[in-house]
């Protein structure tokens, strides 16, 4: 101190500090959702000045994007969140989207980390965020099909060649007839080392002109243009030959035949060749020479004149997949539906040595996955023969049903036939398409799609966000108005897809849809959406809702009770509920 007793002054620098030394902090996030659903990520944190100011997020997660803002898919008013941008909190948190990636599914949760930052700039530690996106099993797409051919009539004039694809043994026209293509698809073929020729009102025989008579020793194949078990063959001359005939039937085996004609010299002679079990190619050798021994000639084969003891179809099934990365696993393919008390046997024709279709002997065959041919992403089968004791009916269509699977989660998608009236969906996603007839449709839980396709049927949705589907062709005609019934549609989870039947019926003008579709009540007090078949024309199909009236739709979409019924009918169009 000095002499008047003061301390010497010490010069004392001092930091004002903005803040309270402790930085903010971030939640943890563990989120789930489903696969193809977005979810809302709720960022927030804590701030002992509770001024917490932003969050940021420094790099963006994988298999998915996600939002500040977003509307629905492909919406214009959709704002993707970049990597790095400051994030305003409000109340200590803030919302984004996140979409993930289409089909997107992982045992793995997907993960980014986001800090928090406060009015003085102070940085949390980084938080996790975790988002699990559960597997769903998708539908398959909506070329799920399963049809069957008509039986095709074989009728070959043999002695008329006309429009027929001749072969010879050295390319000329005038060449040695090494094979004959007839029009309907039959092909012959002489035994090795041997010509055919054709003369009209005789037939075909084996050889050249002046000596083309069928002799012992002689052989013949033929390939049919379709499977049949019987088949009528009429040759002239063939009085006391004898002939050994061979089919080979679709299943890979063989049967053979030894007949001896009788009859008259120069005369026709005719004989069934029949097998148990469908061929589509036949061959026959002489082993015992005519009366005479001139030989003879084959004039013609057809099924026309012979009394059928079953009957053949050839089948196809078709489907494609809707989630093409891989992840979707076919767990079992099956064909049902066939009328009741037909005996039906259904057989693979590649022959490969594998059994591709299996008679569970319910009425159901299942068919490998490994078994469809994929082109441009359709999966067909089309080697299918079905042999019936009795005519299939007139457009009969079996029912086909394939079962996805997606890690734990299935689906069902259903093909009706012409003989099922009611399908049922399962737990999952399902997808459930009728056929021509009145049908029952029950999709069960899960987010299913529901075509009730032609006639009058009656579709229940189940839990979950169901869509309602109609195609072009689905209609009734002015005078028989086709009337489909849903019992338990909701505005808030689903929704009435009309687009392709509005597209065919012509209208091409969303401006116009209310010349289209109107909307009412009936006397049991139901919503009533009418469907008309021109701008301002007749109806030709209703649907009716019938669980809810005109009111309670206003009610569900917030509309005022005085709002007009074409206003409910826009507000549906807006809210996607009515997808024109």
């Amino acid at each position: 101190d000095d002499s008047n007793g003061h301390t010497t002054p010490v010069a004392v620098d001092l930091t004002e500090l903005d803040w309270n030394g402790t930085p903010p902090t971030a939640d943890d996030k563990n989120l789930n959702t489903k696969e193809d659903t977005p979810i809302i990520v709720t960022l927030s944190g804590n701030d002992i000045d509770g001024d917490l100011a932003s969050f940021k997020i420094a790099m963006l997660p994988d298999n998915g994007i996600l939002y500040r803002v977003y509307e629905g898919p492909g919406d214009p008013a959709n704002e993707i969140y970049v990597a790095g941008e400051s994030i305003t909190a409000t109340s200590g948190q803030a919302d984004l989207v996140f979409v993930p990636n289409e089909n997107f599914g992982s045992n793995t949760a997907i993960t980014f980390n986001y800090t928090a930052t406060d009015a003085e700039n102070g940085v949390s530690e980084p938080a996790l965020v975790e988002i699990t996106v559960e597997r769903v099993a998708d539908t398959v797409g909506d070329s799920l099909d399963a049809y069957i051919g008509e039986e095709t009539v074989v009728s070959v004039d043999l002695g008329n060649t006309d429009n027929a694809i001749i072969t010879t043994a050295d390319g000329t026209s005038n060449g040695e007839v090494t094979s004959i293509e007839y029009s309907d698809g039959t092909i012959i073929t002489p035994e090795s080392g041997t010509y055919l020729y054709t003369s009209t009102g005789q037939g075909l025989g084996i050889g050249t002109n002046g000596d083309f008579r069928i002799n012992e020793g002689d052989a013949l194949n033929v390939d049919l243009p379709t499977y049949l078990t019987e088949i009528a063959l009429v040759f002239k001359n063939a009085s006391g030959q004898t002939f050994t005939f061979t089919t080979m039937n679709v299943d890979g085996s063989q049967s053979v035949i030894e007949y001896t004609f009788s009859g008259g010299a120069n005369s026709l002679s005719s004989f069934t060749l029949s097998s148990d079990i469908p061929f589509n190619e036949f061959s026959f050798e002489v082993i015992g020479q005519s009366q005479g021994g001139n030989g003879s000639t084959l004039v013609s084969i057809g099924t026309d004149s012979v009394t059928q003891t079953s009957y053949v179809y050839p089948l196809t099934a078709q489907y494609d997949l809707i989630d093409m990365d891989g992840s979707e696993l076919i767990s079992e393919i099956t064909i049902s539906g066939f009328p009741a008390g037909t005996d039906i046997l259904i057989y693979e024709a590649d022959n490969d040595g594998v059994t591709e279709v299996t008679d569970n002997g319910d009425g159901t065959w299942t068919i490998l996955p490994s078994a469809f041919t994929e082109v441009n992403g359709v999966y067909t089968i089309n080697d299918l023969v079905i042999q019936s004791a009795s005519p299939l009916p007139d457009g009969f269509k079996p029912q086909l049903e394939i079962t996805l699977s997606d890690g734990i989660d299935t689906s069902i998608s259903i093909q009706g036939g012409t003989e099922v009236t009611e399908l049922v969906g399962g737990d999952g996603n399902d997808l459930l398409i009728g056929s021509d007839i009145d049908n029952i449709l029950s999709g069960g839980v899960g987010d299913d799609i529901l075509i009730g396709g032609a006639g009058n049927d009656i579709m229940t949705g189940g839990a979950g966000s169901d869509s309602f589907v109609w195609n072009g062709g689905d209609q009734g005609t002015t005078t028989i108005v086709a009337q489909d019934h849903i019992t338990d549609f909701t505005v808030a989870d689903d929704s009435l897809d009309l687009s392709d039947l509005l597209d065919s019926l012509g209208m091409t003008d969303v401006g116009v849809v209310e010349s289209y579709l109107s909307l009412a009540d009936n006397g049991s007090n139901q919503a009533v959406l009418s469907v008309k078949d021109s701008v301002n024309g007749s109806v030709v199909q209703e649907i009716v809702l019938d669980n809810v009236n005109i009111q309670g739709l206003k009610t569900d979409l917030s509309l005022d009770p005085g709002a007009t019924n074409t206003d409910l009918l826009n507000q549906l169009i807006d809210q996607s509920k009515l997808i024109v």
